[in-house]
């Protein structure tokens, strides 16, 4: 099996050259602020006061990050997320407040996708060689598949919202990959709002978040890339104001094995990576975490059943969609007003 890692559709900043801030008083300034967190960088670009401490505002951001990550982390053995995978069966498990908030969004969005969204594959992903664990020489045979089945699926989870407490009546695994991190970029815009910043855009990994605008009074600016490897070149930009962006793709990591191509998306309902040609989903949603969850469901429903979920429940949805001539776009109905002429 060989791993690839092939960045092509992925949410980036334009570049803004030249900032200026037209009836701003001078007295607040564009600042860029990065960091490690959550397994890769972050990067946050605010209109801040110029008294105002840039190393503390920074440590503010990383502490926040790392609560989501200290507790819903897969690679941490210690992490809130893995002591619930090694609780016993059928007791419940006391829930942190941002845990909660990440179960019940992932539950919504699961119970809305009819299981697109599925948080109990973990044991299913780390059997495909895309957890944290080591990776199989092979592909896994049919019988594991179906015994992994047996005990996936939301109907294995009992959540108590109101008492922050969730219980397994099987022993499934939970992974929270594809909601933690856009409900980290949420916590970060909350603290920098109770820091009196309001005008910023938040980029961890890929899931964006913007609010207010660039101090020459315009939208923020985000780019989406074209699926082209090792290249970055824009496929469309979108100006956004306090709302979130998030992109998932089939084409960030996959492996190869005897010249077929397995992507690290699983479909729930075949217990494979996915096989269609929707190359990757890009949404526009009020929240950074429910444009996460939302955008992997719709990857894992295909480009069919993705563009008609997205018109009934009026979702801003770009698709990327793999052709003969390479790759074509659709938009859902909502989508259009976010987007900028090339």
């Amino acid at each position: 099996m060989t791993d690839k890692y092939d960045f092509g559709t992925r949410v980036t900043f334009t570049p803004d050259e030249n900032y200026k801030f037209g009836k701003q008083p001078r007295r607040l300034r564009l600042v860029t602020l990065r960091g490690l967190s959550m397994g890769g960088h972050y990067m946050v670009r605010a209109v801040v006061p110029v008294s105002l401490d840039l190393e503390e505002l920074n440590k503010g951001i990383k502490l926040t990050l790392d609560i989501v990550e200290d507790q819903m982390s897969v690679f941490k053995p210690d992490s809130s997320l893995m002591q619930f995978n090694r609780h016993n069966v059928g007791e419940w498990f006391g829930l942190p407040p941002e845990m909660t908030d990440v179960f019940d969004i992932a539950l919504e969005v699961g119970k809305l996708s009819e299981g697109a969204l599925d948080i109990t594959l973990s044991r299913l992903i780390e059997l495909w060689g895309f957890g944290a664990g080591d990776k199989p020489e092979n592909i896994p045979h049919a019988d594991d598949l179906v015994a992994i089945k047996a005990v996936t699926g939301h109907q294995h989870l009992k959540f108590d919202k109101a008492g922050r407490r969730i219980m397994k009546t099987s022993a499934c695994e939970v992974s929270l990959n594809a909601v933690a991190k856009g409900y980290a970029v949420d916590l970060v815009d909350e603290y920098l709002k109770s820091q009196a910043i309001e005008d910023f855009v938040i980029e961890v990994a890929g899931e964006i978040k913007t609010a207010g605008q660039k101090p020459d009074g315009t939208k923020w600016r985000v780019a989406i890339e074209k699926p082209l490897s090792g290249v970055s070149t824009t496929q469309q930009i979108l100006s956004l104001s306090d709302v979130a962006i998030a992109t998932s793709g089939d084409y960030r990591k996959y492996f190869e094995h005897d010249g077929a191509r397995f992507s690290h998306v699983i479909d729930p309902k075949t217990q494979k990576p996915i096989k269609h040609k929707l190359a990757a989903v890009t949404v526009v949603a009020a929240t950074s975490a429910r444009a996460d969850a939302l955008a992997t469901a719709m990857l894992v429903m295909g480009e069919g059943g993705a563009v008609e979920f997205a018109e009934q429940n009026a979702i801003a949805a770009y698709f990327i969609v793999k052709n003969a001539q390479g790759f074509e776009v659709r938009l859902s109905s909502d989508m259009p007003s976010y987007l900028e002429r090339l």
